[in-house]
């Protein structure tokens, strides 16, 4: 169960140790299947059928378009407790982004610490899956234990951040773990964490849902 993250010894040391846990059912499948019909419709409203991400700060509040119910997931305790849990202290939800990864496109590979600064160390990610993510529709692929290894040169490239790929880790016989959630299930990862998409095979565009936490007290300077 997703509290046993916040309290469990066994299940900190593996976060510490791979630098990501897997909570398939965070939410129940209508709930999810509801939010994702309304992230659909603001994605919808907002870039279109391909558009790129979307992001939004609690601090500032949500836009004015965005539902009530996806405006409140980033204070939800499912995900703020097990988040404090995990960092170690009291969490504030930093940013949501809503992630399109239109067909036949990937997500390269980065780390989200590349986006903050002055103190990366301590953020922590959760990607959460509002409809099934598989590796047909883009699901996340991770370097397990990547975030060991630091920070990572980060260039854009076609308006996306990405890590040098010429770094060991990143070469072609370094494929990654593929991280298949179901509609409602939940991935909280370090924000080291080396992570990219596979492809998205199918012929629709497919979102989910990312909040990123800090530890209260730690400045947000992006």
């Amino acid at each position: 169960m997703i509290s046993e993250l916040a309290t469990h010894e066994v299940e900190r040391g593996t976060f510490a140790r791979q630098g990501y846990l897997i909570e398939p059912g965070l939410l129940d499948i209508l709930e999810a299947e509801e939010l994702a019909a309304e992230l659909d419709t603001w994605v919808e409203a907002r870039h279109g059928v391909n558009g790129a991400g979307l992001e939004w700060h609690p601090a500032a509040g949500p836009p004015a378009d965005l539902s009530d119910r996806l405006a409140a997931l980033p204070g939800d305790p499912r995900l703020t407790e097990p988040a404090a849990g995990l960092l170690g202290g009291p969490v504030r939800a930093v940013a949501c982004r809503a992630l399109v990864r239109p067909p036949r496109v990937a997500a390269r590979w980065r780390q989200e610490c590349a986006l903050y600064r002055p103190t990366p160390r301590h953020l922590l990610c959760v990607a959460l899956a509002l409809e099934d993510a598989i590796e047909e529709t883009g699901c996340m692929l991770v370097l397990p234990r990547s975030h060991r290894d630091g920070m990572f040169f980060h260039a854009q490239v076609e308006g996306e951040w990405c890590a040098d790929a010429s770094r060991p880790s990143l070469t072609p016989g370094h494929i990654g773990h593929a991280i298949a959630l179901p509609a409602g299930g939940a991935a909280f990862f370090d924000g080291l964490l080396l992570h990219a998409t596979t492809i998205n095979r199918t012929a629709r565009r497919f979102c989910q849902l990312q909040i990123d936490y800090l530890l209260d007290g730690v400045t947000d300077l992006r």
